[in-house]
């Protein structure tokens, strides 16, 4: 399963950045809102922040896991989609945010205060760092044992090879290059250090290369250790120690390999109908799926509309439910896919909120009860025309019949368009003649409907009366059925449509609102 965040995402914005909620933690703060986690430290830091309660937002990382998110830069022209674990290093890498120059690097003898776009590094660096540029491949050390860096061009891009003395024991070779991911998974790399003196060279491998971004060289995963004491000791057999690198691109094969087995990874993921997601959607009262509005306690809980109104303290925590709104759960609820509340006993369905309920109104296989009088009948959805056809009124569209005025109260059903509707009619002597039309499991208005009353074979006259079909809940009560307000006509009027037995003959036809 996956949810796309479009440009309708400017409520799942960061509160502090107004970048988007897509990097963990993600905090709640009382004072200050939705924290994401490149502003975690920021909020933490702030003295006028310092009293503020934070809450960790697992359900939303949780849901997070299923989201792509628009690159923070999208608003400088990044179009790319990204998912929850690859969103902070893509935009560390991203060609439309700016970047410092690698000899920016505070070890370095030689420091560049340039920053620009990943677009104008290559050409900033062949312009005014040409002299780093080396063939072969190749550092010569010497006994300062200090910072190194090479630059090299592979396919228009650059390649960043960095030897940083971190601390006085330790060399950390980092080599990374303005590839997207993706690519530096294409390339190998190794390093060679020897000396004249000494046949044998030690010999370090890489499977890839590292992205270029802001902190590759400030993480030690990134790199290669070496130890200094060693080279230390190969200085002792002569005065010259050389590094050579060598970088290679990948086999077909093997980066196919790569390509396929992440191709089956997210493609698994896609298909995935995660039950721990949708777990985590429940209420903690009523362990129904969370639809908005979805509301917050103080300390970040939630629980669903229906049981907020019943407490006033949060059932986790037992602190205030004051919080408001989760505006943001809220939004993410809207992007879910949610399986059929009748799944249990067999239906497939799985959609999307907006798409759910109209679903489950006419679930075949959701369990009614009949609403008509005293009927006591109950049974799935799909037997319910049947149920209303053999003990019911249940009349062809468009066709003349006939209904007698002596019952107060009687419903007649049609069924179109896959639908069903519930023809309503009140008649008390001395009050008007009262009818609505209704379309049963709609929880919105589609469809109108025409009645037609025909006169009497001695006078040759008729009316038509055009509304809408309001919508009827399955689980309307009796006595809402029983006391609706419709639309009235007159008896004075309608009198002179009555035949000699009280009846009157009516039509009725239901059409599809056109949109």
């Amino acid at each position: 399963m996956s949810i796309q965040v479009d440009e309708s995402y400017e409520i799942l914005k960061c509160d502090i950045c107004n970048k988007p909620l897509s990097v963990p933690p993600i905090i709640h703060s009382a004072l200050l809102g939705y924290i994401c986690g490149r502003c975690e430290n920021k909020s933490k830091s702030d003295e006028k922040y310092g009293d503020s309660i934070a809450e960790r937002q697992i359900i939303y990382e949780n849901l997070a896991k299923y989201i792509t998110f628009p690159c923070a830069y999208n608003v400088l022209g990044c179009s790319s989609m990204l998912k929850w674990e690859s969103v902070l290093s893509h935009e560390d890498i991203c060609e439309f945010k700016n970047i410092v120059c690698p000899l920016s690097h505070q070890n370095f003898q030689e420091q560049c205060p340039w920053i620009g776009d990943h677009n104008q590094l290559i050409t900033h660096i062949k312009k005014d760092h040409k002299k780093f540029f080396s063939n072969p491949l190749q550092i010569k050390l010497t006994k300062e044992f200090e910072s190194k860096i090479l630059f090299w061009e592979i396919t228009g891009h650059i390649v960043v090879i960095i030897l940083d003395r971190k601390d006085t024991n330790k060399y950390f070779c980092c080599i990374s290059a303005d590839f997207n991911n993706k690519d530096c998974l294409k390339y190998q790399y190794q390093l060679e250090i020897s000396n004249k003196q000494w046949g044998n060279p030690v010999i370090f491998q890489r499977d890839h290369l590292e992205p270029l971004y802001g902190n590759t060289f400030t993480r030690p995963d990134n790199s290669i250790e070496i130890d200094i004491e060693s080279l230390k000791y190969l200085f002792k057999k002569s005065n010259e120690i050389i590094i050579k690198f060598t970088i290679n691109q990948k086999v077909v094969s093997a980066t196919s390999t790569i390509s396929n087995a992440a191709d089956k990874y997210f493609s698994k993921v896609e298909n995935e109908l995660n039950e721990n997601l949708l777990h985590d959607l429940e209420c903690p009262i009523c362990v129904q799926y969370m639809t908005s509005p979805i509301f917050i306690c103080e300390m970040g809980h939630n629980v669903c509309h229906d049981c907020h109104w019943k407490i006033s303290r949060c059932p986790i925590c037992r602190g205030n439910m004051q919080g408001g709104r989760n505006f943001t759960l809220e939004k993410l609820t809207e992007k879910i896919n949610y399986p059929c509340v009748n799944r249990e006993i067999g239906c497939s369905f799985v959609g999307l909120l907006a798409n759910l309920k109209k679903h489950e109104n006419n679930c075949l296989l959701a369990q009614r009860e009949c609403f008509i009088g005293n009927c006591s009948w109950k049974g799935a959805h799909l037997d319910l025309k049947a149920h209303f056809e053999e003990i019911h009124n249940l009349i062809e569209p468009d066709t003349i019949h006939v209904h007698q005025l002596q019952k107060k109260v009687d419903q007649y059903f049609i069924s179109f368009d896959n639908k069903l509707f519930l023809l309503n009619i009140r008649f008390d002597i001395n009050k008007p003649f009262e009818y609505i039309v209704q379309c049963i499991g709609d929880d919105k208005i589609e469809y109108k409907h025409e009645l037609q009353i025909i006169g009497s074979s001695l006078i040759d006259i008729k009316i038509k009366l055009c509304h809408l079909c309001q919508p009827l809940d399955y689980k309307v009560d009796r006595k809402t059925i029983r006391d609706f307000t419709g639309i009235a006509i007159p008896f004075t009027f309608l009198s002179q449509f009555l035949t000699h037995f009280n009846q009157i003959e009516f039509k009725i036809k239901i059409m599809k609102i056109d949109v």
